[in-house]
């Protein structure tokens, strides 16, 4: 009896067939017949709410909300026998969201006991008896191996939304209310502890990583210097940040960047903006320099005391630390040296080592400068510990990923890759979802580059951003489904691939106008990356008639703007950027640079 009614919700594509179905079914068990029992009733909920036509649309919610009125529209006496059931069914509900991948939104199912249950008391125990099994799926990981780490990192949200958006609300008691607040910020950190260690894994899986290696320097090395030079990447499309590791896991990635020398002031000549250099030296002393930053570290006596110095940037600010960090990575100093100073002994056999950096730009620029130095440092302490391997595409950029996310830094894969050199500077990198490391496969754009640095023009908008540790706004929105923002991450691979397509066109009128489309995607999913005074900025421009369309680099929130100016209208465009009243802006020269990231020996 009504099994074509269950298998029609279960399947059709129709969202008014599937509301008339279901408000049949429930007017007749409102009506006391015999023959719809509540397991009948429960049977809607598990067809309607896993119906994957519906889900592939992004559809749940609004048969979520129609089953919830429903429900609340009936005889509370009724009510309740189907609430009762449903509620059993929550938790599996959860799991069969984490262990499928499904694109449901988790809050859109808890919100069926928020909705559903009136007793303050019986919700806050059914969230809490939820929260309990999960946190055991996460601290019993033999007990519950069957969960992978990208798996829990949903999990890990799910319970972050269980205690900071609903068990806090159910408690009166400050010490109760910061106990769940607490465990909230404690959830969303191991979201990227698991993000963390799944790359590493990865990694690892592919690759031997270089933990306690007894490395040698070799001795026709020891009067080298090895000097890297490498531009930056302009970011243009990251289909909003699809180059994370979980989301490229789990859907695919895409990525469009540019590689290029820069100049912070319009009137000088770009140049190559990183360089780094390393080398022995005859006294017994580590040296690490940053230009740059003015910062310089200093070792010269052995001594095992060497290792809190050293290890500071472990506990403590430390602008070197992506510096250190790399010694360690390659294995050149060992992850819990006593004294890193005996290391560097070691491995030059008995001389010094010096590691100097300077980079052309300032922090938080957009330009994936941390990404790309990783790189570079790698790159130059491969070369001098001869691990020639590690040197070479794609195992230098994975490497590169996995230093940054060891000191905190939640980049993406197509960060360092922005700086691979080849026939054109111009790249395009897709990934397909996987179960191992996600394998950008690389493709040059081949376009007039004259015309792309004649139509494109960067602007800094005064606005420095940094590298985050913490958990950002467009994986909370991917985890998380939102119904508001997941749609913008949806539609944003369908720009990228258009925008993609007009470079290859070289048509700017149609990539300038794709360029804002994809800008108003990222604010849709990320409101802080465009704070009122780029809001601002932005708004003059349109209004200046100047550009086809425009968008910041990289993650937002500030660093630089990509302005794609009207054609034989960059001349003017400069000038009003010139002249615009925003502090601390400046409009920069670049040119595209094909070469990449390059070693030279002296």
């Amino acid at each position: 009896m009504f099994e074509e009614e269950i298998k029609r919700i279960k399947v059709s594509s129709d969202l008014n067939i599937i509301k008339k179905d279901i408000l049949n079914l429930i007017k007749i068990f409102e009506s006391d017949n015999e023959f719809v029992k509540r397991s009948i009733l429960l049977k809607i909920f598990d067809n309607s709410i896993f119906n994957y036509t519906l889900i592939e649309k992004f559809q749940t919610k609004i048969i979520i909300e129609y089953l919830i009125n429903l429900l609340n529209a009936i005889d509370e006496e009724k009510k309740e026998i189907i609430v009762d059931g449903l509620n059993k069914r929550i938790q599996g509900y959860l799991i069969k969201i984490v262990k499928n991948s499904l694109d449901i939104g988790h809050n859109e199912i808890l919100n069926l006991i928020e909705k559903l249950t009136n007793d303050s008391e019986k919700k806050y125990n059914l969230y809490f008896r939820i929260a309990s099994t999960f946190n055991e799926i996460l601290n019993n990981e033999d007990k519950h191996s069957k969960f992978t780490n990208i798996e829990r990192e949903r999990i890990a949200k799910i319970l972050a939304d269980l205690h900071g958006l609903y068990l806090y609300n159910y408690v009166n008691e400050d010490k109760k209310m910061n106990f769940h607040l607490k465990l909230k910020n404690n959830y969303e950190n191991l979201i990227l502890n698991y993000q963390k260690t799944d790359l590493k894994e990865d990694l690892q899986n592919i690759a031997v990583v270089s933990e306690n290696l007894i490395l040698k320097m070799a001795e026709e090395d020891y009067d080298k210097e090895f000097i890297i030079y490498s531009p930056l990447r302009l970011g243009l499309s990251s289909a909003n940040a699809s180059d994370n590791h979980t989301r490229a896991k789990e859907k695919g990635g895409k990525a469009l960047n540019a590689s290029i020398n820069i100049s912070l002031d319009l009137e000088k000549e770009p140049t190559v903006p990183i360089t780094v250099s390393v080398k022995r030296l005859d006294k017994t002393e580590l040296r690490i320099k940053s230009i740059d930053l003015g910062e310089e570290f200093h070792l010269s006596r052995t001594s095992n005391q060497n290792h809190k110095s050293f290890f500071r940037y472990r506990y403590d600010t430390d602008e070197l630390q992506l510096l250190k960090q790399a010694l360690v990575h390659v294995g050149i100093i060992n992850e819990d040296s006593k004294d890193p100073l005996r290391d560097v002994l070691s491995f030059t056999n008995g001389g010094g080592l010096e590691l100097i950096t300077n980079v052309g730009v300032f922090k938080g620029t957009g330009l994936g400068t941390s990404s790309i130095l990783s790189a570079c440092l790698l790159k130059s302490l491969y070369r001098i510990s001869e691990q020639p391997k590690k040197m070479t595409y794609p195992i230098l950029y994975d490497q590169s990923l996995l230093l940054e996310q060891s000191i905190g830094f939640n980049s993406g894969w197509q960060d360092a890759r922005g700086a691979i050199g080849g026939k054109s500077a111009v790249k395009h990198f897709t990934t397909r979802p996987t179960m191992n490391l996600p394998n950008p496969q690389l493709e040059f754009i081949e376009l007039d580059e004259k015309l792309f640095e004649k139509r494109i023009s960067l602007f800094y908008t005064g606005i420095r951003r940094f590298a985050t540790t913490n958990l950002n706004v467009v994986l909370d929105a991917y985890l998380s489904r939102d119904y508001l923002r997941y749609p913008a991450i949806r539609q944003s691979f369908l720009i990228h691939e258009q925008m993609v397509q007009a470079l290859k066109n070289d048509d700017y009128t149609l990539f300038g106008n794709l360029c804002s489309q994809y800008w108003k995607l990222r604010k849709t999913i990320d409101p802080s990356a465009s704070p009122p005074l780029i809001e601002s900025f932005f708004e003059k421009l349109e209004k200046s008639g100047l550009i086809e369309g425009g968008l910041l680099t990289g993650a937002g929130g500030g660093g630089f703007a990509v302005l794609v100016s009207k054609e034989g209208k960059k001349s003017e465009l400069i000038e009003f950027l010139k002249n615009i009243n925003i502090e601390n802006s400046f409009v920069a020269n670049f040119s595209l640079n094909k070469k990449g990231i390059t070693l030279k020996e002296k």
